[in-house]
């Protein structure tokens, strides 16, 4: 079982993750 900071941690790279990805997506729009 993941521990409270390393549950953090995943939390802040899920939401990196999804920020870049609608900014890959916004980027590609014409």
């Amino acid at each position: 079982m993941a521990s409270q900071r390393d549950q953090s941690t995943i939390t802040a790279y899920h939401e990196a993750g999804h920020a870049v990805m609608e900014w890959h997506a916004a980027s590609m729009s014409p």
